[in-house]
């Protein structure tokens, strides 16, 4: 019986992860940052998402600002 290669991806089967994965390896180190950087602002978007439906109304600033609060707070949990 086959042991089934590791999987990174908890939430996606295994076969997609193993394509992610070669496709990632595919990518220069350029295009590895430009994807993160749009993951990491994907990310930050949904939070500010997240915010502006807890509290309907919101500015932007605000929203960011909290944002900016929650991520401080976290830190300096992890500290």
């Amino acid at each position: 019986m086959a042991v089934p290669e590791e999987n990174f991806f908890g939430d996606t089967p295994n076969w997609r992860s193993q394509q992610m994965i070669a496709l990632w390896r595919r990518f220069t180190l350029d295009q590895r940052a430009e994807k993160l950087a749009q993951l990491f602002d994907a990310g930050r978007e949904l939070m500010i998402a997240g915010i502006k439906l807890r509290e309907p109304g919101i500015p932007e600033i605000i929203a960011r600002t909290r944002l900016s609060q929650l991520l401080q707070e976290s830190y300096k949990r992890k500290t």
